[in-house]
């Protein structure tokens, strides 16, 4: 993701998804590097999803702050029944990561400088 338009329509749920997170994103944090997926489906059923955003934050409340944003966003974009990862990196290390397990506690981790 972003998808390929001609997949747009098979999969238009999940790309539809991905669009609306990034523009929320954008919108909070405007000029951030980028966000991509993979999407894994099996027999046409979304499977997992993993996104990646690459960013830098001048401080770990930020981060943090991003963090909690992407978690409450999540859930409005994406059925819970699914698994769902989400990490943050700057262009060299991961800085953050967001599990949304199917079933189970969510799970996010923010990594030391």
């Amino acid at each position: 993701l972003p998808a390929d338009p001609a997949l747009k329509e098979e999969y238009g749920e999940v790309a539809r998804g991905f669009n609306h997170l990034k523009e929320k994103m954008d919108e909070y944090l405007p000029g951030f590097t980028g966000i991509t997926g993979i999407a894994r489906f099996v027999d046409g059923e979304l499977l997992e999803l993993t996104m990646k955003v690459y960013t830098k934050f001048n401080s770990t409340m930020e981060l943090i702050q991003f963090m909690q944003f992407g978690a409450t966003m999540i859930p409005e974009y994406f059925p819970k029944d699914h698994q769902l990862n989400f990490y943050v990196y700057t262009m060299d290390q991961p800085q953050a990561i967001y599990i949304q397990k199917v079933n189970g506690e969510n799970f996010m981790h923010i990594f030391r400088d």
